[in-house]
C-alpha cells in the first residue's frame, strides 16, 4: 500500500500508521507471555498511545492528501499531537489519579495465584474523553474525503460506509456494549482499528482519492525510456533505470533534455542524440564536399564560359577583319600618302585624301556595327536604319557630295544582311563620283529589298565611273544617273 502512495508527505504518515499499529499488536502478545503484573498493567496504560495517535495520524493523513494547501494546518497538527501527549501521559500515571482506569486489579486463580489474564478495572472520565477525541477526529476525517475528494455516489458510499462502521464500533466499544467486548477478534480493539484504518486507506487508493502509481512504479523503472516525473515541489516521483540525475559534462552533447508540463506534474526525458550527431556530422561532411564539387563545376563552367567567350571574340575579330581588312589597308595608303607639312600647293589633295580616309573610317565603323549587330538580333527597326543612313550620309559629304536626301518605303524593319549591303552599295558610289559636288537621292524597299541612290549634277555619262555588275544597275535618267542596288531573295 504504501509502495503505491506517491508524494513523500502522505507515504510517511503510512509508514508511521503501519508502524504503529505493528506496536500495538506487538504489546497485546508481550502482555500475556510472561505472567509479570506490574508489566501487563502498564502494556495496559501504553495502548493509549495508538488509541489516540492512530486516528490522529489517519486524520493528518487525510489533511495532506485532499487539503494539502490548508492554511494553519501546522497549528493543528501542534494542538493535536499535544492532546496526545496529554492522554499518553495521564495513561502511563494512571495509579496516581486513577482517570482513565479505576480499581485496576488482577484476579486470582485456582491456586490462590494473582494472574495478568484476569485483570479487571472500570473507565475513569478520561477514557470517555479519548473516545470522545477519535470519535470526533474520525468524523473530521470522513467530512475531509466527502468533501475534498469530490466523490462520486459510488465513492462516496464506499468511502462513508467504512469510516461510519468505524465510527460506530468504538461509541458501542466506548459504551461498554457486551457485542464488541464478548465477541472473537470483534472484542480485540487493535486488531479492528487496524483494520478500519488500513480498509479506509485501501479504498482510497483503489477508487483513485489518493494519487497512487497504481503499482507501476517497477514497469517505469524498468523502462528503457530515460524518463523522470516530478512532482509540483521538483521532487523526483518516478525515474527510470536509464535517467541520467547528474549528465556528466562529456555528455552534454550527446545528450538531449526535454521537458513537458502535465498538470502539476513536469515529465523530464532524456535522449541519446550522439548518432544523430555523428550523422549531421557525416551530412555536413557530405554537404562541405559537395559544396567544394559545386565550386569546382562553377569554376568549370566560368573558365569554360571564358574561352567561349574569347573563342566568340577570336572568331567575330577574324570576321570583322576578313570584312573590312582590304578598306583599312587601303585607308593606310591614303594616310602614307599624306605630306608631312601641308603647303598651298598641296593643301587641295590632302584635303581630298583627308575626305577619302574619313569615308573609310565611315565606312569602316558602320561595317563592324552592323556586324555585331547581327549577332544579338535578326533586323533594325526602321527609325533604326533611317538613322543609319543619315550617319553614312554625313560620311559621304567628305567627299564632295553636297545635298543628300534619304526615304524610305515603308516603316518595316530591316534586315542586318539588306544594311550591310546598302552600306556597301552606298559607299562604292560615294568612291566613284567623289568631289563633283553632286547631289543625291538615297531610295530604300525595305518589302523588295532595293535600294537606288539618283544622282544630280554635272556628270560624265560616257560610261558607269565603277564597275556594275551582279545586283547593281546603272541607267541615265533626264536628271542624271540612277544606280540601283536589289539584294538577291534567300
Amino acid at each position: 500500500m504504501i509502495y503505491r502512495v506517491q508524494f513523500d508527505k502522505p507515504k510517511k504518515l503510512l509508514y508511521s500508521i503501519f508502524l504503529l499499529g505493528f506496536f500495538w499488536i506487538v504489546l497485546r502478545f508481550v502482555k500475556w507471555l510472561p505472567n509479570v503484573l506490574t508489566l501487563a498493567k502498564y502494556i495496559d496504560y501504553l495502548y493509549y498511545l495508538p488509541i489516540v495517535v492512530l486516528p490522529t495520524l489517519f486524520f493528518v493523513f487525510c489533511i495532506e492528501t485532499f487539503h494539502a494547501t490548508l492554511k494553519g494546518k501546522k497549528r493543528i497538527y501542534a494542538i493535536l499531537f499535544l492532546i496526545c501527549s496529554v492522554f499518553v501521559i495521564l495513561a502511563l500515571t494512571n495509579d496516581l489519579h486513577q482517570l482513565i482506569y479505576k480499581n485496576y486489579t488482577f484476579g486470582v486463580n485456582e491456586k490462590g495465584v494473582a494472574v495478568a489474564r484476569l485483570a479487571t478495572y472500570s473507565y475513569g472520565i478520561v477514557h470517555y474523553f479519548a473516545m470522545g477525541y477519535d470519535f470526533l477526529l474520525t468524523l473530521s476525517a470522513l467530512a475531509i474525503v466527502l468533501i475534498g475528494a469530490k466523490l462520486s455516489p459510488i465513492q462516496g458510499v464506499l468511502s462513508s460506509t467504512v469510516i461510519l462502521l468505524a465510527i460506530t464500533y468504538f461509541v458501542l466499544y466506548a459504551l461498554g456494549v457486551p457485542f464488541t467486548r464478548e465477541v472473537f477478534f470483534i472484542k480485540d480493539l487493535a486488531l479492528v482499528s487496524i483494520f478500519f484504518i488500513q480498509s479506509g486507506i485501501e479504498i482510497m487508493l483503489d477508487l483513485g482519492l489518493v494519487r497512487n502509481n497504481g503499482r507501476y512504479v517497477v514497469n517505469f523503472t524498468r523502462s528503457a525510456l530515460p524518463m523522470c516525473i516530478y512532482d509540483e515541489n521538483s521532487k523526483p516521483l518516478y525515474k527510470s533505470e536509464k535517467f541520467k540525475q547528474i549528465i556528466a559534462d562529456d555528455e552534454k552533447e550527446t545528450v538531449r533534455v526535454s521537458s513537458k508540463k502535465i498538470g502539476e506534474y513536469t515529465v523530464i526525458s532524456q535522449a541519446d542524440v550522439s548518432e544523430m550527431i555523428n550523422l549531421k556530422k557525416k551530412t555536413q561532411a557530405e554537404s562541405d564536399e559537395l559544396s567544394k564539387t559545386k565550386q569546382l563545376l562553377e569554376d568549370a563552367l566560368k573558365v569554360a564560359k571564358e574561352e567561349a567567350s574569347l573563342t566568340y571574340r577570336l572568331s567575330l575579330l577574324e570576321e570583322i577583319e576578313s570584312s573590312i581588312g582590304k578598306s583599312r589597308d587601303e585607308m593606310a595608303k591614303l594616310v602614307e600618302t599624306l605630306p608631312a607639312v601641308i603647303t598651298d600647293e598641296n593643301s587641295k589633295e590632302s584635303k581630298r585624301t583627308l575626305g577619302r580616309i574619313a569615308l573609310k573610317l565611315g565606312y569602316m565603323k558602320q561595317k563592324c556595327m552592323l556586324l555585331l549587330g547581327a549577332k544579338e538580333r535578326k533586323a533594325l527597326t526602321s527609325e533604326e536604319f533611317k538613322m543609319l543612313l543619315n550617319v553614312i550620309s554625313h560620311d559621304v559629304q567628305s567627299v564632295g557630295f553636297k545635298d543628300i536626301a534619304v526615304a524610305l518605303t515603308s516603316d518595316s524593319d530591316v534586315d542586318f544582311s539588306l544594311a550591310v549591303q546598302v552600306n556597301e552599295f552606298i559607299n562604292a558610289v560615294a568612291e566613284g563620283y567623289e568631289f563633283l559636288d553632286l547631289n543625291a537621292l538615297i531610295l530604300v524597299n525595305q518589302i523588295k529589298k532595293v535600294c537606288s541612290i539618283e544622282l544630280e549634277g554635272v556628270i560624265p555619262t560616257e560610261k558607269p565611273i565603277f564597275v556594275v555588275g551582279n545586283n547593281i544597275t546603272c541607267r541615265v535618267t533626264d536628271s542624271g544617273l540612277r544606280y540601283g542596288m536589289e539584294v538577291e531573295r534567300g
